[in-house]
């Protein structure tokens, strides 16, 4: 069984190998063990928790929430929740589904969570989470076939889970992507006295993308 009490007291971002790969599943598993510890927060990097997909239109699985937890998410969808809330903060960015906001369940409920857009947007509201709100366990439901975000938060309190949708046609491909993030998550942050304008570095701010990698 997955050791659920490796995740308190930090960050962690839940990524998949695409979509469907069950990682809204898992954070809601994740946060009904975690929550023997205490409250939990929980955050997107997209939208979870709706009825059903707005690409594909198969149903979603809900997010819920108990007494307590912390959620990063939007005023349009904490009027949507049959929950109630105390809103914490106000971030002056907006998403696609309303104004972004951290709020306090005061029952058990669901509700959806939306991310605030850009990493470094996330970033921003996971301090607000961590630092002036005190969040001591953090769970991130982050994209399908990215780990960029998980940049969005640095130190050694920040953690990664991958979850994999292994089928036959697709077995050897998510083992081999499960070998490269093994070997991503053991490189260490570059040097302090690294030359960013030396002519064989590059820099390539974001995330790499399969444009941006044929532009090189």
């Amino acid at each position: 069984m997955f050791a659920f009490d490796s995740l308190a007291d930090r960050t962690t971002f839940v990524v998949g190998n695409g979509k469907n790969s069950g990682k809204t599943t898992f954070l809601n598993l994740a946060a009904a063990h975690l929550r023997r510890w205490g409250p939990v927060a929980l955050a997107t990097v997209g939208v979870d928790g709706e009825a059903n997909d707005a690409l594909f239109g198969g149903p979603k699985p809900s997010v819920p929430v108990a007494a307590g937890d912390l959620v990063l998410t939007t005023d349009a969808a904490l009027r949507a929740s049959h929950g109630a809330f105390a809103l914490l903060h106000v971030f002056p960015s907006r998403a696609i589904l309303g104004r972004v906001v951290i709020a306090r369940a005061l029952r058990d409920a669901t509700v959806e969570l939306v991310g605030p857009g850009a990493n470094a947007r996330l970033g921003d509201a996971l301090d607000v989470l961590r630092g002036e709100l005190g969040a001591r366990t953090v769970l991130v439901d982050g994209a399908a076939d990215r780990v960029t975000q998980a940049a969005a938060q640095a130190g050694a309190d920040v953690g990664l889970v991958e979850i994999v949708r292994a089928a036959p046609d697709n077995r050897a491909a998510a083992l081999a992507r499960l070998a490269f993030l093994a070997h991503v998550l053991t490189l260490g942050p570059p040097p302090p006295d690294l030359d960013l304008d030396a002519p064989d570095v590059i820099v390539i701010p974001g995330a790499l993308a399969e444009a941006r990698l044929a532009a090189l």
